[in-house]
């Protein structure tokens, strides 16, 4: 499982810095890539573990004013009658 770590800091705004430090701590969770970002108030960062081919995309995911990170996978469902 991949580590995960965020950060609020309201009176001097988040870092990148900050979520790197913490991440450090949690490399070991995360042998196939670390990423963070920062904006303002919030920091996010993943240290990722690919379980599959497909897992291996990009650690942070950006689409306009959201940014999201997580452990997850997509898988196929099949129904079984």
């Amino acid at each position: 499982m991949s580590g995960l770590v965020a950060v609020l800091e309201r009176r001097r705004g988040a870092s990148v810095e900050q979520a790197d430090r913490m991440l450090a701590r949690l490399a070991h969770r995360g042998p196939d890539g670390l990423g963070s970002w920062a904006q303002g108030p919030f920091a996010l960062g993943q240290a990722r573990l690919a379980t599959t081919p497909e897992d291996r995309r990009g650690e942070v995911a950006r689409d306009g004013h959201l940014v999201a990170v997580g452990d997850h996978v997509f898988a196929q469902v099949v129904r079984v009658l």
